[in-house]
């Protein structure tokens, strides 16, 4: 679509207004309204910031009547509850104020944080965290290193990528590496990092229970469809129930650290305000004993 003039777009909105209007003698303001629902008045300019300058006619005509739609059903919801509620019901004063009191408390809680959280976490220090707390590593699904290889069961090099894919020796690996990326629809060794083996079993063809029982009793699991033959070469495996190796969970050790160490700043924020308004006779309590 292409764009229009500032001038021509603001004169289609007049034009959209016109078959709109309101007698302007019923409105406060000296503005035909858009909608309307009961005293709740809508006008253009209090959504002129929602059109931007290139906006096509045809887009303005239907931003500005799904805009209208939207107000309109809020208000007719706004009113029909006001209309059933008791007064004790609507009246939200204390729920507004607890909301206010919490917003500000979080926005300068938050603000102290990043002005102060130190967020240099130690090797020594996530390592000691996961020597004291691996029970509570303990794996929902097998992680694997593999290497993962999808290729057409008609190409040419089939027979050399079965042959190739269960060596370990960096001659075989660099060869086979150079016939997958001629030939292969996918070749991925995950950078030798540990994966969850669940996000591995979506690209095969065969359910997850098939290849966890796979990864029990072999290493190298080769299967097809119709179109593709898929070769797996299981590296290293940690199966379910077993503790997650550090490298695979470093990084969620190190935001529970950095997690504890904002929740115990906040702690000590509040206790030392709390401590300076007794010191200073800001904050009494008179409850008798």
């Amino acid at each position: 679509m292409q764009s229009i003039p500032k001038i021509y777009f603001y004169t289609i909105l007049l034009i959209i207004i016109s078959f709109l209007i309101i007698s302007c003698n019923k409105n406060q303001r000296n503005e035909t309204p858009i909608a309307q629902v009961g005293d709740k008045v809508l006008y253009l300019s209090d959504i002129a910031d929602v059109f931007s300058a290139n906006i096509t006619q045809e887009d303005s005509v239907r931003l500005l009547n799904d805009y209208a739609n939207r107000w309109g059903r809020k208000q007719l919801i706004l009113k029909k509850a006001e209309g059933n509620l008791s007064s004790g019901e609507k009246n939200v004063t204390a729920e507004l104020e607890d909301y206010r009191a919490s917003l500000l408390i979080f926005r300068y809680e938050q603000a102290y944080i990043t002005q102060r959280l130190d967020t240099t976490v130690r090797e020594s220090e996530l390592k000691a965290f996961y020597n004291e707390n691996n029970s509570n590593f303990q794996l929902l699904n097998p992680l694997v290193k593999s290497l993962y290889i999808k290729v057409p069961s008609d190409a040419p090099t089939l027979k050399k990528i079965r042959e190739l894919y269960r060596s370990t020796s960096e001659k075989d690996a660099n060869e086979l590496e150079n016939i997958c990326f001629q030939g292969a629809v996918n070749y991925d060794y995950f950078n030798g990092e540990w994966i969850n083996f669940a996000v591995l079993a979506k690209e095969l063809p065969l359910d997850m229970k098939s290849y966890e029982n796979d990864l029990i009793n072999k290493r190298y699991i080769e299967t097809n469809d119709q179109q593709f033959t898929y070769f797996i070469s299981i590296r290293d495996l940690k199966v379910k129930g077993s503790i997650a190796p550090f490298e695979h969970i470093k990084e969620n050790i190190r935001s529970i650290i950095l997690n504890k160490r904002k929740q115990d700043m906040v702690k000590k924020l509040e206790n030392d305000i709390y401590n300076e308004a007794l010191n200073l006779n800001e904050l009494k309590i008179n409850i008798g004993k």
